[in-house]
Parts: structure tokens; C-alpha cells; sequence
């Protein structure tokens, strides 16, 4: 099953942050630590630090995530 698919149907398809249900479709899957910020790919795919986002939250996240990052280096 596709790491996406399989954190639907464990996490359902409410948005995380804004609380709205979603289709299916619309959902995001969002790394809650960056994927950018792990030695080993693999761990930042587990279902613990996946989370489901609709379009607008998502886009938040990443911006306020690329600026910790940028910050960082």
C-alpha cells in the first residue's frame, strides 16, 4: 500500500490543524518533522511523524518550516 494511502485510512481524512473533513483527494500528507532534518529517510516516513493537512495548512506549515530551516543552516 502507498505510504499515503495507509496514513488515510489509519489517520482518517480530517485536517490536523484546521479540523475540516476532506475529501479524500484533497488531503495532504505532511511530515511533521521536515523530512529535511533526518539522517534516515525511512524514519521520517513512519506513521508517527506523518500527519493530514488540507491545502491551505499545508502551505503554512512548509513556509514556517522552510524559514526554521533557512535559519538553521
Amino acid at each position: 500500500m502507498d505510504l499515503r494511502e495507509e496514513a488515510i485510512r489509519l489517520k482518517g481524512t480530517t485536517g490536523h490543524t484546521c479540523g475540516n473533513a476532506l475529501h479524500p483527494s484533497e488531503v495532504h500528507v505532511d511530515h511533521i518533522k521536515p523530512y529535511a532534518m533526518f539522517k534516515d529517510p525511512t524514519e521520517a516516513d513512519s506513521m508517527d511523524n506523518l500527519q493530514i493537512l488540507c491545502t491551505p495548512c499545508h502551505r503554512a506549515k512548509t513556509k514556517s518550516d522552510l524559514k526554521v530551516l533557512s535559519r538553521m543552516r
